[in-house]
């Protein structure tokens, strides 16, 4: 199995998409976005591979409250067209898919598959304390504040609970209430997290043509979290499990009042939480790929209406495509020329401060001359000086060894004198005692 996602992919969508495909050979397409079927390689490129279309929602109930000039039904008819079978959600969609395929040409209705939202079963542990949990991002079409408003209005004259509403932060709430709190749009499993410890869950968005047929993903989190659900609308669950989705009119207090008592009838909730395991639901289109193959094409007025359209929003994709490469192309020159005259600008700067270097350098490189030429005189100076003190020495110790001779005769004569002298006391000595003799 491949995934192939928009987000993740540069250059042309479609370009992309016939390149994968035909170098792939799929033995079957599935297509999420009925606005891709479009963009498909012609069937003659691909005859045996079947295409699936995802009919996740009345994209043209959804237009009449959106702005497209007519893009909505011309992608969906193309869809239509171009595809060999189709997943729908709930057999009450059934007749509105079928009118819409008639429209189309496409005569073998048998090729709409009904495969139900599946449900992610986590056990309820909700309080004593009434809390009631709702929020979704909220669309064209959706307007739940004034139910909102009268419902917390009714919990306030009762004393009754809190509402938790979750919310993305696009998305402005024109409701401030001490038992409204918002939650911030987070993870799943912490959106699943408060589900479960809820009483019942909310849909107020008030009735439409889109809520008629549409399946809400809230829906099945909130089943499958064990809570029953309180709806302001009519839609498939009101009209299939009126026992697990109940239709209220929230501006009747006691019909609300009523429901909030309501608790969830455990058996049917089983019972439609096993229907709708991912394993069950699946069971159809598991069951059609078996033996499903593409369906024989007959040209139709509706869709050859729509070839010169479709050629013409194709050209336009190119063009808004190509405006957006120049775009970005001219951004990217523009940022480039920035940096190119920043780098030009520190360029200068830094020859300047290369030249004041250079400057520098030279005056270190004189002064060190001046101070090798001054230290050079010094150090001769220094060995003159030494060689006149050697000289000096030299002279000193010569005059010292003459001296040291001079003492060393005198000291000879000394001993010589004082021997003399010694013989002379003598004498008169002897000759003193031989004069008193006689």
């Amino acid at each position: 199995m491949v995934s192939l996602c928009k987000e993740n992919t540069e250059g042309n969508w479609k370009t992309h998409i016939q390149r994968h495909l035909i170098e792939a050979k799929p033995d079957v397409v599935l297509c999420n976005q009925l606005e891709d079927v479009a963009l498909l390689p012609p069937r003659d490129t691909m005859p045996n591979t079947p295409v699936i279309v995802d009919l996740y929602a009345p994209r043209l109930l959804e237009g009449l409250f959106e702005i497209d000039n007519g893009h909505v039904a011309h992608q969906l008819l193309l869809a239509l067209y171009r595809a060999d079978a189709y997943l729908i959600a709930h057999e009450l969609q059934r007749e509105h898919w079928c009118a819409l395929l008639r429209l189309a040409g496409i005569q073998d209705l048998a090729r709409l598959i009904v495969t139900p939202l599946a449900v992610d079963v986590q056990p309820n542990e909700h309080l004593n304390d009434l809390t009631l949990v709702g929020g979704g991002r909220v669309w064209p079409w959706q307007n739940p504040w004034n139910n909102l408003r009268s419902l917390l209005s009714i919990l306030d004259q009762h004393n009754l609970g809190q509402v938790t509403w979750f919310s993305p932060p696009d998305n402005h709430i024109p409701i401030k209430h001490p038992r409204l709190q918002i939650q911030p749009w987070g993870s799943r499993s912490n959106y699943r997290s408060v589900i479960a410890q809820s009483t019942l869950g909310l849909d107020l968005n008030p009735s439409s043509p889109e809520r008629f047929l549409a399946c809400a993903f809230r829906h099945m989190e909130f089943l499958g979290c064990g809570v029953s659900i309180l709806s302001a609308n009519h839609n498939t669950l009101t009209r299939s499990e009126p026992k697990l989705c109940h239709y209220v009119d929230f501006e009747n207090e006691a019909n609300v009042l009523k429901a909030l008592q309501t608790r969830t009838p455990q058996r049917r909730l089983k019972g439609f939480q096993e229907a709708h395991q991912p394993s069950n639901v699946v069971g159809p289109l598991i069951e059609w790929l078996t033996s499903g193959t593409c369906r024989e094409v007959h040209s139709h007025c509706v869709i050859d209406a729509l070839v010169a359209t479709q050629q013409n929003f194709d050209a336009m994709a190119q063009l808004e495509e190509m405006e957006t490469q120049v775009e970005a192309l001219t951004l990217t020159h523009q940022k480039q020329t920035l940096l190119l005259e920043q780098a030009n600008e520190q360029v200068q700067q830094g020859s300047a401060s290369l030249l004041k270097v250079s400057t520098a350098l030279e005056q270190v490189s004189a002064f060190k001359n001046d101070i090798a030429h001054n230290w050079a005189d010094l150090m001769h100076q220094q060995q003159e000086r030494i060689n006149n003190l050697e000289d000096a020495l030299r002279l000193a110790h010569a005059e010292n060894a003459k001296k040291s001779a001079e003492l060393h005769a005198m000291d000879l004569l000394r001993a010589r004198l004082e021997n003399d002298l010694q013989h002379v006391r003598a004498e008169l000595d002897r000759q003193s005692r031989s004069r008193w003799r006689l």
